[in-house]
């Protein structure tokens, strides 16, 4: 049987996830490396992970649509509108 679960607890992670790099070097050589991301790794060896607070602009590019989404959010007009050198 599938159901909704229950999302009281969840929240939205943005990324980058921040670790000091010989924790996250531990945390990929661990022989299990099952997981959802980065933050579940450092877990699992027992170090403490902090959620803080992030900004819904702070968004991941991966694609065409989100470079125009990000062009949008900072209040740049079009690429055609600017000077050539202000181009990107």
């Amino acid at each position: 049987m599938q159901e909704t679960i229950d999302r009281t607890n969840l929240v939205g992670v943005q990324t980058p996830q921040v670790f000091a790099r010989q924790v996250l070097v531990a945390a990929y050589q661990q022989p299990n490396l099952t997981s959802t991301d980065d933050a579940q790794l450092v877990e699992r060896l027992g170090h403490p992970v902090v959620v803080v607070p992030g900004d819904a602009r702070n968004i991941k590019i991966t694609t065409a649509d989100d470079i125009t989404l990000a062009r949008a959010i900072m209040g740049l007009r079009p690429q055609e509108a600017r000077a050539t050198h202000k181009r990107f």
